[in-house]
């Protein structure tokens, strides 16, 4: 009941060296890269930016804003493309869609889907359709019941966010969230307190496929500041009681939306009276990459998916396999310690903490020498790592040691590092 369930993916002589555009080149795509050539194809990556970190990791990179339609529509003719695949970025998936109809090449999602599940508004609408909860909103943003979060309604990455508790909060909240809008909107929700909880899917041929919960344990550094993940550890503690009670809500509203392929992520909180409130869905890859451990403890690796998917379209054959996620006792951690924004000088201790038995994958997000800009945001995660083990205990003791060998240090031979994770999870 707890060993690895292997999903059927059926690979044939006619992918290999098939020809994938990966749209963006962030450090989070890397593991979708390195997977397409794992299983023989070509990769071919663009991003605007010269360098950027992903780029060293393809076959080839162009330097083309991911963005620009028609000169990616250009790039995938000239490059004889036989599939689309977006990475990590939920802002790239529109032009993503657009180049997919163009080229007449598979898309995993339409229009609409994304429409409704990376817009915060139609989410909460979507939602409130199907019964799922989400929180309430601040009807009155110039007289609130504090404390109230205020967001863009079509933002990622924890980026524009601020959780208010006074009047002299809310306007610069609402400036910095209209900020990092694409449509110039906000929206502002009573800030509901408890336990950070995710949930996935994997959906095959319209099927949603129970994958796992996981327990998110955050940091935030100022009081105004979003909190940012540091950790996130499979099986949550609330896996049974989400099985029992919301499973099959989720796995309806996954059908109602019409979804077919691909990996969706619902996230949210869970009350002191044990109520489910959910506030974010994304339907993609996305920047946490769980999908590593997912792959680690169940054998159902959601890249191959939507690398097949994209080159085969509905008619690839995929079989999933439904884990036992119930009775394993194994544990998955991802681990993301948090840095300042200033330069990176030295990154320490990878290469002994990749050679550690329980060590999955480490992926880092910076190299020396590379500056962190954004404060509050997911760019202060300078490291991603996927550790799975035999019980808590074992995980404990793993942890621990990869934080005294991990350092992160500025140009002064300061440790940029501000946040870890040692304590917290269940024995």
């Amino acid at each position: 009941a707890t060993g690895k369930v292997v999903s059927h993916i059926c690979y044939n002589k006619e992918m290999i060296m098939k020809r994938v555009l990966i749209l963006g080149a962030n450090a989070e795509t890397v593991s979708l890269i390195n997977k397409a050539r794992e299983m023989g194809i070509y990769t071919i990556v663009t991003d605007y930016t010269p360098g950027a970190y992903a780029k060293d990791f393809s076959d080839s990179s162009f330097d083309i804003d991911a963005t620009d339609i028609d000169a990616l529509g250009k790039l995938a003719i000239n490059e004889k493309v036989d599939g689309i695949l977006v990475g990590v970025a939920e802002a790239l998936i529109p032009t993503y869609c657009e180049l997919c109809s163009r080229l007449k090449l598979p898309c995993y999602l339409t229009e609409n889907q994304n429409s409704i599940l990376s817009n915060k508004i139609n989410f909460k609408n979507a939602c409130k359709k199907y019964g799922v909860s989400t929180p309430p909103l601040c009807e009155n943003i110039n007289n609130p019941i504090f404390p109230i979060i205020i967001k863009p309604t079509d933002s990622s990455g924890s980026k524009g966010i601020t959780v208010c508790n006074s009047e002299t909060d809310v306007e610069n909240a609402v400036k910095k969230a209209v900020s990092y809008s694409k449509e110039g909107k906000y929206i502002a929700e009573q800030y509901i307190s408890g336990d950070e909880f995710i949930a996935y899917f994997v959906i095959v041929n319209g099927e949603p496929f129970f994958v796992g919960c996981c327990d998110r344990y955050v940091f935030r550094e100022d009081s105004g500041d979003v909190q940012l993940p540091i950790s996130y550890i499979f099986q949550s503690k609330y896996t049974k009681m989400f099985y029992r009670q919301q499973r099959l809500l989720l796995e309806n509203f996954i059908k109602k939306l019409k979804l077919k392929y691909g990996s969706i992520f619902f996230q949210g909180i869970v009350k002191k009276d044990g109520g489910f409130i959910f506030y974010e869905a994304g339907y993609r890859l996305n920047g946490a990459q769980e999908h590593i451990l997912l792959s680690e403890l169940y054998g159902i690796d959601a890249k191959e998916l939507y690398i097949k998917y994209s080159l085969e379209g509905d008619k690839c054959d995929i079989r999933i396999t439904a884990p036992d996620v119930i009775n394993d006792t194994r544990v998955g951690c991802k681990l993301s310690p948090i840095i300042m924004p200033g330069r990176i000088q030295t990154i320490e201790g990878l290469d002994e903490i990749r050679s550690m038995e329980d060590v999955v994958e480490v992926l880092p997000s910076y190299r020396a020498g590379d500056i962190v800009v954004d404060k509050g945001t997911l760019k202060q995660i300078v490291c991603r790592f996927y550790i799975v083990a035999a019980d808590h205990k074992k995980l404990r003791e793993d942890i621990h040691r990869i934080l005294k060998l991990f350092e992160v240090k500025d140009e002064q031979g300061r440790s940029m590092i501000i946040s870890t994770f040692t304590e917290g999870f269940s024995e």
